[in-house]
């Protein structure tokens, strides 16, 4: 069965499709992967696998599986990138005291007069 129709079949419920397209699959994403960063490797792999399966129905077999299934991957890469990035910035920020809740009345200040 080649991996359009395996894919179609794992879309309709076919288990064993599924298993034999990530058996397929599965050491060059994670390849991918474990060359671009070092952890969460298998968190990655697994979201790569699921996202595929979500978006099974947009795969017009333009390309091959293999290059649906890369192209999933890297953007799951930019966005574990951007994820990390955007924590690395919340952890080295200040933490701004909290607003206060009172209300408290502006006061005008008194008149200075100008110095001629």
């Amino acid at each position: 069965m080649a991996d359009d129709d395996t894919l179609r079949a794992w879309r309709a419920g076919d288990a064993a499709a599924g298993r034999a397209l990530v058996d397929a699959h599965f050491e060059a994403v994670f390849r991918f992967f474990r060359n671009k960063c070092n952890e969460d490797v298998e968190d990655l792999v697994q979201t790569t696998f699921a996202k595929c399966l979500a978006g099974a129905d947009a795969f017009r077999g333009q390309a091959s599986v293999r290059t649906y299934l890369l192209t999933i991957a890297r953007n799951e890469l930019y966005d574990h990138w951007s994820r990390r990035r955007r924590d690395a910035t919340r952890a080295i920020q200040p933490q701004l005291p909290a607003r206060c809740t009172t209300r408290t009345p502006i006061r005008a200040r008194p008149a200075v007069p100008c110095s001629t």
